[in-house]
């Protein structure tokens, strides 16, 4: 039985390792979803806190980000973080998923125009 569980652990963890890969490999063919994978962290983050800030952005997508720490700060997951690797691979596709929503709902032009303005704070440092 033992055993067992740690196969299904590994093939549980390979399929949610292969599904972050996938999901990115698709994001990043696709505009503006490329443009935002192409940013450093500290402008991923630079372009949420525009977001936040934006009158443009709907206040329903301003919750995603917040709704999204509230779940990788809470103990109640998908897979409990004391799993090895599964643990932590669900919050991985859990965030693109958010990102990828927030881009999705918020109006094209504002998402180009926020990733520029992220763009050049990351030129600026």
């Amino acid at each position: 039985m033992g055993w067992t569980l740690v196969l299904v652990m590994v093939v549980v963890s390979l399929v949610f390792a292969l599904a972050a890969v996938l999901m990115l490999r698709w994001l990043g063919k696709r505009e503006p979803y490329s443009n935002f994978i192409s940013l450093r962290t500290r402008r991923k983050l630079t372009f949420v806190r525009l977001m936040m800030g934006d009158n443009r952005v709907p206040r329903y997508v301003k919750l995603i980000p917040i709704l999204l720490l509230l779940y990788l700060s809470s103990p109640i997951d998908l897979v409990p973080d004391f799993i090895p690797v599964l643990g932590y691979l669900d919050d991985v596709v859990i965030a693109l998923l958010a990102l990828a929503l927030i881009i999705r709902l918020t109006s094209g032009p504002v998402v180009v125009d926020l990733l520029q303005r992220a763009k050049l704070a990351d030129a600026t440092t």
